[in-house]
């Protein structure tokens, strides 16, 4: 955690107990260990493909709202949202800490989505 500009916590749409030992578990660890008093946070809803949702998207984004957090479903299965959830995190982090150049410059980053290969066992 050290260092970290930016943090992803991930709980399961499908798992009630995901999301609240997100909040209970991993939340508190992160704000405990993150060094960082700018670092960007996000919460992320996975497997949002699927047709019924136990976890409402609303309680993810409560959430969220609550601690300051970015939110975003995702699903890593069909890829949807991963990209967006990346760029999304870095915009934000980019935003909120400027890296400046020797002459004082703000430097620019060009943010793309890649390719998505079908074949491809991660979509990161």
């Amino acid at each position: 955690y050290r260092g970290a500009h930016g943090v992803i916590m991930v709980y399961g749409v499908d798992d009630p107990e995901s999301l609240k030992h997100l909040e209970t578990a991993w939340l508190e660890e992160a704000r405990r260990y993150v060094n960082n008093p700018n670092a960007v946070y996000m919460i992320v809803g996975n497997k949002s493909d699927l047709p019924t949702a136990v976890v409402p998207r609303a309680d993810g984004r409560r959430l969220a709202e609550r601690v300051g957090a970015l939110f975003l479903e995702t699903s890593a299965k069909s890829g949807s949202g991963v990209s967006e959830c990346f760029v999304e995190l870095v915009a934000r982090i980019l935003e909120t800490q400027p890296h400046v150049t020797g002459d004082g410059e703000q430097a620019a980053v060009q943010l793309e989505a890649g390719p998505y290969h079908e074949t491809a066992s991660c979509l990161c």
